[in-house]
């Protein structure tokens, strides 16, 4: 088939798909020939035939190229690719045994996620360039990716990664935000509690995005927006917990089961299912699996009019509801309360824009604003992207990439007040408006106020409880503040915001008094974004209480770096935490550390 290209017009011979490219080089290729030719040639055809013969089959990767010193390798996944690349070298290292040092062979990754176009015979497209390159940046050994790549990666199903930030690699015009595959996995921390106190507290519940099939073409981000309407009801009710929004659509690109599911989401049920197409009709198909049984509970069939999902009390949904009410729950929930996005456009607006604001990369930042501001003008009724958009002129003034701190000081209190008068019982406007009122104005009793009423209103509200956390830690009261934290991670224990979740709970383990913990916490968020600035402040503090000294001054001095206005002075002026003893303290440890006095 042909592809049409929007730049020129013409049309080019191929089909266009998201995929992801691994990009596999030969180091230093060009003196291995010179010195060990017919050996390297030797060991790099048998390596290739042996991925062709034991490696590409049933891994879901298709060698779209060999080159003489190389090979490009598609996949549906980031996942894929990189359990690929993770197995090419330890297959290549294997071959090095017994070897000369300098006659041993190592190897370049790059992985990449993009649209590319796939002929016969080769692929192409950008996403070719950037995966090479990335390739090419990497040491021996080592698996560079993309962010784009990086986000279909979940913590504690695949490999953990480090943030380099935004590197400028040869030939592109624009720096690539690139994240290195970590050779040894770091010690595992436990946030979510024993198993005996997260069951005594309510069992958890998880729902995962609904599969979609049908001939008329099933819009992709359907079986997401269901799986939203009902995570949005269940959210109401104090009997359960319910897994975030965010992480559970972080499993709509895994092929597994529930049984897979449950342990990764740290879930006692689990609900999926598939919806189906059937002209203006939508059949929906669930299963609800029970982890601690290891068996299904309840199967699930509804048959409802396309149109019904899109209006503010589905009838699909309600009918679902039910069902999962007669095998799990003791009552129906009202829809109405909850209204998702009226548009498919729109919900996946939202999402993009909450990605793109939380990977704090200049570019995706100012992205992320023009797409909730759309948000904003298409729904001007909607409180939800009002209260993202709040949060966003936040993030501008904390991340130092406002132009003018007053305007943007005034947009966000204007823009979380005006969500909030769009709905006073939202708990996302709630959270939102209380984190603005604390960062902002450092009034951390009334953001305090606002957080309880956003529980009141949704008890499984994950960003509130992660809010109400770090609040109790700016005044020091360190047992409230790790018990909403660890609620905080286990309603959301895959949320691409993973970091801030780490950052807020290592403040609050630095008010318990745990520092061997908020340095852990610390430099798990570190390695999953480097341009937050509030982890460096948490890290170069944790550092400096558990006696490394020569840490937190480095920590400090990259911090710098990137906020180069960065001082004691200007931490004492806007940190919520200065008007408490725990903030003081926190300002010693921080001027021990190195951080400047007075901004320069």
């Amino acid at each position: 088939m042909t592809v049409q290209s929007e730049e020129h017009g013409f049309e080019l011979a191929g089909t266009r798909s998201r995929q992801a490219i691994l990009v596999i080089d030969l180091v230093d290729s060009v003196p291995l020939l010179e010195r060990y030719e017919a050996d390297t040639i030797r060991i790099w055809q048998q390596f290739v035939d042996e991925v062709c013969a034991e490696v590409l089959p049933g891994s879901g990767l298709k060698l779209v190229k060999s080159l003489g010193d190389g090979l490009r390798l598609l996949a549906a996944t980031a996942p894929q690719a990189v359990a690929a690349a993770l197995e090419l070298n330890r297959r290549m290292v294997a071959r090095n045994a017994g070897r000369n040092r300098d006659a041993v062979l190592h190897l370049h990754a790059g992985v990449h996620v993009a649209e590319l176009i796939e002929s016969e015979i080769d692929i192409f497209g950008h996403g070719v360039n950037v995966a090479a390159r990335l390739a090419a940046a990497s040491a021996g050994g080592e698996i560079l990716l993309s962010a784009d790549a990086n986000e279909q990666l979940l913590p504690g199903l695949d490999p953990p990664t480090e943030d380099l930030g935004d590197l400028w690699l040869k030939g592109l015009e624009q720096p690539v935000r690139t994240y290195r595959v970590l050779a040894s996995t770091p010690a595992t921390l436990e946030l979510f509690g024993t198993p005996t106190e997260r069951h005594a507290l309510r069992p958890t519940i998880a729902i995962l995005p609904f599969e979609g099939a049908g001939a008329d073409g099933l819009n992709p981000w359907l079986g997401e927006l269901l799986a939203d309407e009902l995570i949005c009801a269940l959210s109401v009710l104090p009997e359960v917990e319910v897994v975030s929004r965010l992480s559970t659509s972080a499993m709509a690109l895994r092929a597994g089961t529930a049984a897979a599911a449950a342990p990764a989401l740290q879930a006692d049920l689990v609900l999926s299912g598939s919806c189906r197409q059937l002209g203006e009709q939508l059949l929906v198909h669930a299963e609800l699996f029970d982890a601690r049984r290891c068996e299904i509970v309840l199967r699930l069939r509804e048959t409802a009019p396309l149109a019904s999902l899109m209006s503010t009390e589905s009838p699909l949904v309600q009918a679902l509801l039910s069902q999962i009410g007669q095998g799990v729950l003791s009552r129906q929930v009202d829809l109405a309360r909850r209204c998702a996005l009226p548009s498919l456009a729109g919900y996946t607006l939202l999402l993009g824009g909450i990605a793109l604001m939380h990977r704090l990369s200049r570019r995706d930042f100012e992205r992320a604003g023009q797409l909730l501001g759309q948000l904003v003008e298409r729904w001007p009724r909607m409180p939800t992207p009002r209260a993202w958009l709040a949060r966003w002129h936040l993030f501008s003034v904390l991340q130092g990439w406002s132009t003018d701190v007053a305007a943007s000081n005034r947009a966000a209190h204007a823009t979380s007040q005006h969500a909030l008068d769009l709905d006073a019982e939202s708990s996302i406007a709630l959270a939102v408006a209380g984190s603005v009122r604390i960062g902002l104005s450092q009034d951390v009793d009334g953001g305090l106020d606002l957080y309880n009423q956003a529980l009141r209103v949704n008890p499984n509200d994950s960003l509130a409880w992660m809010f109400r956390g770090t609040a109790y830690a700016y005044k020091g009261e360190g047992r409230n503040a790790t018990q909403a934290s660890g609620r905080a991670a286990r309603l959301s224990p895959l949320d691409p915001m993973h970091f801030l979740y780490d950052c807020h709970a290592a403040t609050a383990a630095l008010a318990a008094e745990d520092s061997e913990r908020a340095l852990a916490l610390a430099l798990r968020s570190m390695r999953a974004n480097a341009l937050h600035l509030s982890t460096y402040r948490v890290l170069a503090i944790a550092q400096m209480v558990c006696g490394d000294g020569g840490g937190a001054r480095d920590t400090v001095r990259r911090l710098l770096v990137l906020d180069p206005m960065a001082s004691v002075e200007r931490f004492l002026r806007t940190s919520p935490s200065a008007a408490y003893p725990m903030g003081q303290h926190l300002a010693r440890v921080l001027a021990d550390a190195g951080l400047p006095k007075n901004s320069s």
